[in-house]
């Protein structure tokens, strides 16, 4: 089987590679646009999609189409919910809010996936 190799060591096997090439023809799309508001998730969609065999042309058209998304709603979302006076007089909790709900879409995933599972 064909393994890819990182300094002389094998370290993702065939059979990975095919259910991740699976899993971008499946749900790529959705995970380019969604993976720009997932902190963790944004960093490694690049890597994912590359070894799971998307087009460069199809990525770069949905990541951009993903970064527009996330750059209007959080900058509309920061000018409206910075008008709201407990938003500006509790900044630490507004944070924390934010991270949770950013989180919240893999939560959600992990939880049907174990239910899927069972």
């Amino acid at each position: 089987a064909t393994k890819i190799k990182l300094f002389g060591k094998h370290i993702i096997k065939q059979k990975n590679l095919d259910k991740t090439h699976g899993y971008f023809e499946k749900y790529g799309v959705r995970t380019i646009i969604v993976a720009r508001f997932i902190p963790i998730v944004r960093t490694v969609t690049p890597f994912v999609a590359g070894v799971g065999e998307m087009p460069y042309s199809k990525f770069l058209m949905f990541d951009v189409i993903g970064g527009a998304l996330w750059i209007s709603s959080m900058t509309l979302m920061g000018y409206f919910f910075g008008q709201v006076p407990f938003i500006a007089a509790h900044p630490e909790a507004t944070a924390v809010g934010i991270i949770f709900i950013s989180i919240l879409p893999m939560i959600i995933e992990i939880i049907r996936n174990r239910k899927k599972s069972s």
